[in-house]
């Protein structure tokens, strides 16, 4: 072997304690240059030298992978110049260690099947598992399953979110068994210039002390580099303020949300023109109610059936429940546009949410943009906290849906 994999001047020193740890669940919980991704595929090459490894290396968004992880594992073995060691393909992306013959195969979370089909895995990588869920996870642990082999899931991710699944079950809970935990700045990366980024985090800690507590201090917070919208708060719905229909989201074990949307619009005096708002109400916003329970809740409330209300049309069979209790119930529409297309549509609104409508504030202040390993914006936004943010994307595909048919009758 031409590499020394002792030798521990190959890595950032806070990370190796982590090459012999032999806990089920790892998160790493690190920020820009600390070189989270690098250390990970360093150890999983080492890993890979054990027999009989098959590492399944998961995230979110397929077109993502081969410039991220993929490249980082290319590198660590040509950096200890392991090649000869190693069969790479890239279509289909795969390596395997021709002596030990473990392997690493990728997958994204976006092609659920395939990942169902993946056998005999003893390690999983979920990259940016801040764009994954809590049901991804679970997906992913039942796949560790081989007997008599070590089998652990790793995940690497950035802090997005105080409230995001990550931190609220795992990183807040520092007492639950086989599970390790370990962040890190850039202050933790030896082979970064830090001077460089003193001056960064120093002017940042004058102008902006929340992005200074994420990029510095590794306290999750706002999401506020990312935010897709942005929204002010409004004490109480105006009198001219127009109702337009009710917004419902079916789920179960995923947050219900039954939403009022108004619009108002004001005509601005200095430029004569008109400003569109939305007007966000949360009336209901929780997680195991089935369709007969929201039945239950609009009767209880005495809501009128002749009111409009939007469900989400991949639900068809909890619209007709509703449909059958006699409430006005009809699916939305989901015009064949990308979901990028509607969101800057309702970005030339102006957002409000009402003082009670806690929980889709919450959804606002996460709801944020996917990106890549260069940090550079995809068009999709990440699938989390996105019920609240929703209702306003598909109110204005169904508004329009409706003038079309007017137009063109």
């Amino acid at each position: 072997m031409i590499v020394d994999f002792s030798n521990r001047e190959l890595f950032n020193y806070k990370y190796i304690p982590l090459l012999r740890d032999k806990n089920r669940y790892i998160f790493l919980m690190w920020w820009w240059w600390s070189w989270k991704s690098k250390f990970t595929a360093q150890k999983e090459i080492i890993k890979s030298f054990e027999k009989w490894n098959r590492l399944l290396w998961v995230r979110k968004v397929k077109d993502t992978i081969k410039d991220s992880v993929f490249a980082e594992l290319e590198w660590v073995i040509d950096d200890w110049k392991l090649n000869d060691y190693f069969q790479i393909t890239k279509s289909p992306l795969y390596i395997k260690n021709k002596l030990s013959w473990s392997d690493v195969i990728f997958r994204w979370l976006d092609d659920v099947e395939k990942i169902k089909s993946v056998k005999w895995v003893t390690r999983v990588w979920l990259e940016e598992a801040t764009e994954a869920d809590e049901w991804d996870f679970d997906q992913l642990d039942i796949r560790l399953r081989w007997i008599w082999k070590e089998l652990q899931i790793t995940c690497t991710y950035n802090p997005i979110s105080d409230q995001h699944w990550l931190i609220t079950q795992y990183w807040n809970k520092k007492d639950l068994p086989d599970m390790t935990l370990c962040h890190s700045t850039y202050k933790d990366n030896r082979f970064v210039w830090h001077e460089h980024y003193d001056k960064v985090m120093l002017r940042l800690k004058w102008s902006n002390m929340n992005l200074y507590k994420i990029y510095a201090l590794w306290i999750p917070w706002k999401a506020v580099e990312w935010l897709i919208y942005e929204y002010e708060n409004i004490d109480k719905i105006p009198e001219q303020a127009r109702l337009m229909w009710y917004w419902l989201d079916f789920w179960f074990n995923h947050p219900m949300a039954l939403l009022w949307i108004y619009e108002y619009n004001i005509e601005d005096k200095k430029s004569w023109e008109i400003i569109k708002w939305i007007i966000l109400d949360e009336v209901l916003y929780w997680s195991w109610y089935i369709t007969s329970d929201i039945i239950k809740f609009l009767d209880d409330e005495k809501f009128s059936k002749s009111e409009e209300i939007i469900g989400d049309n991949s639900r068809p069979e909890a619209i007709e429940e509703m449909f059958q209790s006699w409430y006005n119930c009809k699916p939305c529409i989901k015009w064949p546009w990308s979901v990028k297309d509607w969101i800057e549509t309702v970005q030339t609104y102006k957002i409000y949410i009402t003082a009670r409508s806690a929980k889709s504030k919450k959804d606002f202040d996460n709801y944020v943009w996917a990106k890549d390993k260069d940090w550079n914006y995809l068009e999709v936004p990440v699938k989390a906290f996105d019920d609240a943010p929703d209702a306003a994307r598909y109110w204005i595909a169904t508004f329009f849906k409706k003038q079309s048919d007017y137009i063109f009758e």
